[in-house]
């Protein structure tokens, strides 16, 4: 299952600066977490997304790697890069990060936990 899933997340790649992924291959009570929020719910999540980012043309994800660690687990590698829906629309340089996506047992990712190589207190 964490192999045929894996072939879903380059194509998708775009909904950390937009929100738009697929739905379906997510609980609709996944965790969602990053070094500074912690989500739960997949509306919630998608929701906080697309209220984040501004244009999508000025913010990118660059996929590196999509690897499957364990039989329940898969790690991502990737930059992003963007602006924010602020009213001076501040732009973040790009930086690194990963996601490590835990799969429950009927095959739908039931944890997203990035990490990101950048200090969020700067």
């Amino acid at each position: 299952m964490v192999s045929a899933w894996s072939s879903d997340v380059p194509a998708r790649s775009q909904y950390y600066v937009t929100g738009n992924l697929t739905r379906s291959i997510y609980r609709d009570d996944c965790r969602f977490k990053d070094p500074t929020t912690d989500v739960r719910g997949l509306k919630r999540y998608i929701l906080a997304v697309q209220n984040l980012f501004a244009d999508p043309k000025d913010s990118k994800v660059t996929l590196y790697s999509v690897t499957p660690i364990e039989d329940n687990k898969i790690l991502a590698k990737w930059s992003l890069q963007g602006s924010l829906k602020l009213p001076w629309k501040p732009y973040i340089e790009p930086y690194d990060g990963t996601t490590t996506y835990w799969i429950d047992n009927e095959g739908l990712i039931e944890f997203h936990d990035e990490t990101w190589l950048v200090r969020v207190d700067s």
